[in-house]
Order: structure tokens, then C-alpha cells, then sequence
């Protein structure tokens, strides 16, 4: 247990050297642009008719991929209780277990 929060602490200390600073104005862009997607990808559906095609299908999953995407950068900018690994597991559509430990 202690040596998680070691490891944590060194993977923190370690992403913060990657991370720019975001100024608010830059990230209320960033936001702005993922509350878009949100919004397209509530109304994509929509626009493909609802018949026994794999069409709508395909497109409702596409939709729910382009919102899992926009919420995964919502929570990168803005929410520091999001682990990044969370962020990442969503991202790369894979189990916790299966992501390569770096």
C-alpha cells in the first residue's frame, strides 16, 4: 500500500513535467469545444433514420464514442480527482489491468 502512494507520487511528479500550464482563457476554449461534441453527439443519432439496418447502430455507437472522448477531456482539464489513469483507461478502451504500467 505505501508503495502505491511512492509510485503515485513519482507518476504525479513525473506528469507534471509533461503538463503545460493552461492559461483559464485556453481552457475555457478547450472546454467550449468538448461541451460542442457532447452536444453533436447527443444529436447525431437523430439523424440517421431509426430502421432494422445496422446503420443507426453504428452510428449510436459512434456518438457514444465522440461524448466518452469529450468527457475524457472535461475531466483531464478539469477535474485533478480524476486519476489520469481513469482518463486513460477510457481513452484506450481498456481494463485497468490490461493498460501497460510506464
Amino acid at each position: 500500500m505505501a508503495t502505491d502512494n511512492v509510485n503515485q507520487t513519482a507518476d504525479s511528479e513525473v506528469a507534471d513535467l509533461f503538463r503545460p500550464e493552461i492559461d483559464e482563457t485556453r481552457r475555457m476554449v478547450m472546454l467550449q469545444a468538448t461541451w460542442e461534441l457532447t452536444a453533436l453527439a447527443g444529436t447525431l443519432p437523430d439523424v440517421v433514420a431509426f430502421t432494422d439496418s445496422q446503420e443507426h447502430l453504428v452510428v449510436r455507437g459512434i456518438a457514444a464514442r465522440v461524448r466518452d472522448l469529450a468527457e475524457a477531456v472535461m475531466a483531464g482539464l478539469g477535474d485533478g480527482g480524476v486519476p489520469t489513469r481513469d482518463i486513460e483507461r477510457k481513452v484506450m478502451l481498456r481494463a485497468s489491468e490490461e493498460m501497460p504500467h510506464v
